[in-house]
């Protein structure tokens, strides 16, 4: 999720590097504010998975993803997008669910 993490008085900056879609809501994941955090303190330069469910299309076609507001020890976490944007990839579920659909719409 994270390429760089920039440290500094007043901001922790995570930069997303790729999106994944599911179908299956997953059981106990990581929020997004949690795992910012587990990945702050780890010091590591690359982050995990993290799962926000609030993904939204809006009229004109583009995704809205909301992320938290999250402060770790009095730093607030900003999150940003490359310039190029970021790959989004669709999981095998969501595949598995749109062949389905797919499906089930050609048989009626």
């Amino acid at each position: 999720m994270t390429k760089k993490n920039k440290v500094n008085e007043k901001f922790i900056d995570i930069v997303l590097t790729d999106m994944q879609i599911h179908a299956i809501k997953p059981t106990n994941p990581n929020t997004i504010d949690r795992q910012a955090i587990k990945t702050v303190n780890s010091g590591k330069q690359d982050g995990g998975r993290a799962f926000s469910g609030k993904v939204a299309m809006g009229p004109d076609g583009e995704w809205t993803v909301i992320f938290p507001l999250t402060n770790l020890d009095g730093n607030k976490i900003r999150y940003f997008v490359p310039k190029g944007g970021i790959s989004l990839y669709l999981s095998d579920d969501a595949i598995d669910k749109i062949e389905s659909l797919i499906k089930n719409k050609n048989a009626t």
